[in-house]
């Protein structure tokens, strides 16, 4: 299969489409594509938001579907002006939606993250975000009744996650770089986010994330400011926030 796909049209002229084998965008190509889809291939590209609870059957019920919906319905309310489709709950244990970048979608990804841990919610979602194709108009009410290559795509990734073959977080974008950066950045956010929740220490982390002065957070929790000090380094505060700003500055 051809690197780079060089396709003639009167009506807009020779466009170039570049990596269409390593990123899977389509099945096959011959003699019977038509430029008009290669022309909103190009243009139609999305980000698709796509999440699976972890052994969601284990799960308390209804607790954890009733947490499941309200942190979704927030996150919706906070990220109401950068979602095109809004993230909807789709099988009770999983969501879909559409978002306007991908820089919105690992934002939109790392604050609910940090909504469970804060919570202290029973369970962990995995994740796929993936730069693709929606063929049909896009549901600006609930992310039901789309089709196209970018969601299936997204949906074999999230599978292949199921299965233990991929890690919790996926980023497939079309920028090399952009895409290798997010990868390795969520894999170091996990470590952080993974031991948090096993120690349960959730409650604490929020408010040494939102207070710099640990004299106050000592009084909230009713401990010496020695204490609080020395479970702030061994939590490694500082070093989460260094991440966390390095990922959401990346342009």
């Amino acid at each position: 299969m051809l690197n780079k796909v060089r396709c003639l049209s009167d009506s807009w002229g020779i466009f170039y489409f570049p990596y269409l084998e390593k990123y899977k965008l389509f099945p096959f190509l011959g003699n019977n594509y038509k430029i008009s889809y290669f022309w909103k291939i190009m243009t139609n590209s999305n980000y698709i938001i796509m999440a699976d609870m972890v052994d969601s059957s284990k799960m308390p019920q209804p607790y954890t579907q009733t947490k499941f919906k309200a942190i979704v319905q927030d996150i919706n309310n906070i990220f109401e002006k950068d979602i095109l489709s809004p993230i909807t709950i789709t099988l009770g244990d999983e969501f879909q939606g559409i978002i306007n970048s991908s820089k919105t979608a690992i934002k939109l990804l790392i604050k609910l993250e940090e909504r469970l841990l804060f919570l202290g919610t029973p369970f962990k979602l995995r994740y796929v975000i993936y730069e693709g194709v929606v063929d049909t108009d896009i549901n600006t009410e609930i992310a039901h009744g789309m089709v196209g290559e970018g969601l299936k795509n997204a949906r074999h990734l999230l599978n292949l996650s199921k299965k233990g073959k991929m890690g919790d977080y996926i980023v497939r974008i079309d920028n090399d770089k952009k895409n290798k950066f997010y990868n390795n950045c969520l894999k170091l956010f996990s470590m952080f986010v993974n031991e948090w929740q096993l120690k349960k220490d959730g409650e604490l982390v929020e408010w040494l994330l939102e207070e710099k002065d640990y004299k106050k957070v000592a009084i909230r929790f009713n401990k010496t400011p020695s204490a609080i000090w020395k479970r702030r380094k061994s939590l490694n505060i500082d070093a989460y926030i260094a991440l966390k700003e390095l990922i959401l500055s990346h342009e």
